[in-house]
Formats: structure tokens, sequence, C-alpha cells
């Protein structure tokens, strides 16, 4: 039996509010940790990498991102 998820996609701008709040966060927490930032939103959300991955642009720290975003992050 296939599994069904029950979920609803934030939209871009929550997204973006997010993922300023995770690097500040991070950037509080480093240079203790390294993070690899997923395709978060990619995934069973559907959003296009085009759309996410351009909101860790220009990150310095301990990042590594996944190969589908490196063009967009660097």
């Amino acid at each position: 039996q296939a599994r069904r998820w029950n979920m609803t996609t934030m939209n871009c701008a929550d997204i973006l509010d997010n993922v300023n709040d995770f690097i500040e966060k991070a950037e509080r927490a480093a240079p203790r940790f390294h993070f690899f930032v997923t395709r978060v939103g990619c995934g069973l959300a559907g959003i296009e990498d085009a759309k996410i991955a351009p909101m860790f642009k220009g990150v310095k720290g301990n990042y590594s991102f996944a190969n589908e975003w490196r063009e967009f992050v660097q």
C-alpha cells in the first residue's frame, strides 16, 4: 500500500524567512559545526532548485551544498 502524505508547501517568502533564520543561527555556531544543506523544498514539495538554492547565495562559513545547488550558491 502506498503511503500518502498530508502536507502543505510553504511559499517562497516564508521559506526565505526560515533560511535567513537558519543562516543567522549557523553563523553564531560556526566554526564549531559544519552544515550540509540539503535540497530543502525540492523533493516532495516540488519547488525548483533555481527558486530555493539562490536563497543561500553568498553565505560564508562552514557550509556544503548538494551538487545540484552548487551553480546557484557559488
